[in-house]
């Protein structure tokens, strides 16, 4: 197939480069939904972009799909040039402290796309807007009117798949196959992209006229690891089968937003897990042995009620109180 590019602007730094977003979209002219992927939205999560560059390859040797497909491998260049010693760093504008996944608008009651798209314009348009309001309108109007929209992130040092969606579209991301689907709670929304496409529209829209959006998080951050690369493509492309043949497949485990949770260490020292990522811990189960050099000790660690080990973070010493993990809570 032949794919449209699209070159966006988005930044220009002091020196005169400008940081640009690139659009790749596949439209067979064939009916059927219009999907919208992106990736690396913060800086360290590169792992989406090198997934987005194999399907863009897969697309161009496919014969004919139905609907359309837009990718934006690198949603923000912004973002990736964040770098401190080896390590990618790039989760929040360091001069604002905004989180890059927390600019996105959910408080509004739009009664259609339309008006959400003459939002985002005229943010766009906006003499004094931030960095974060002009990557936000830039993203928004790329996407909306999408039917699908799936935003691919990584985590941690060590991470299980899993998906946050809304329970609307729990049957259609569970293609992915992820370990465990988060469903959103309007209540607690925290202006995440996926979000904004369909919290908006819980008022004064139908389920069925709102489209179908998650955030997938696939690996870790920092890391392009081919095995795993490979893997995730496959659950990608039956993912898009499904979409485009209106396959119908089974939720996996689903669990509300409010279980989900921070880790934290009970005790200050050095980290060593017992478990894996996608481990289920019961009450009273060791997950974790803790070295405390200054009294020459280790300490194990029992869980104090159970819960599903997402993902763990990469630093082992750890001041007691500080996040060493993701998991839900049962």
């Amino acid at each position: 197939m032949i794919y449209t590019k699209k070159t966006i602007p988005v930044q220009q730094l002091p020196t005169g480069e400008i940081l640009m977003i690139h659009e790749y979209n596949f439209d067979s002219g064939l009916e059927g939904k219009k999907v919208y992927i992106q990736a690396n939205l913060h800086g360290p999560e590169v792992f989406g972009t090198a997934l987005l560059t194999k399907l863009i390859e897969y697309l161009e040797k496919k014969a004919s799909i139905t609907g359309s497909v837009s990718m934006v491998p690198c949603a923000n260049p912004i973002a990736v040039q964040q770098k401190s010693y080896n390590a990618l760093t790039g989760r929040s504008n360091p001069i604002s402290g905004i989180n890059w996944n927390r600019i996105f608008t959910v408080d509004k009651k739009w009664k259609s796309t339309k008006e959400q798209e003459v939002y985002y314009l005229n943010q766009l348009k906006k003499s004094n807007g931030s960095i974060e309001e002009s990557l936000a309108a830039n993203l928004m109007l790329l996407s909306i009117g999408s039917d699908v929209i799936l935003d691919i992130h990584t985590t941690g040092n060590k991470t299980a798949p899993h998906i946050f969606t809304h329970k609307k579209s729990s049957h259609l991301f569970a293609a992915l196959d992820p370990m465990v689907q988060i469903l959103w709670e309007k209540d607690v929304a925290i202006g995440a992209f996926d979000e904004s496409h369909v919290i908006p529209f819980l008022e004064t829209l139908p389920f069925d006229k709102t489209p179908h959006a998650a955030t997938w998080e696939v690996d870790c951050h920092g890391t392009i690891d081919r095995e795993k690369l490979n893997n995730r493509f496959e659950q990608l492309t039956e993912f898009l089968e499904v979409v485009w043949q209106n396959k119908k497949t089974n939720p996996v485990k689903c669990v509300p937003l409010s279980q989900h949770n921070h880790l934290h260490a009970p005790i200050a020292g050095y980290y060593s897990w017992l478990v894996d990522p996608g481990s289920t811990v019961l009450k009273n189960q060791p997950y974790a042995t803790v070295f405390q050099p200054w009294i020459g000790k280790s300490t194990t660690l029992f869980a104090s009620e159970p819960f599903i080990l997402i993902g763990t973070y990469g630093i082992a010493a750890t001041g007691a109180g500080e996040q060493i993990g993701l998991c839900v809570f049962l």
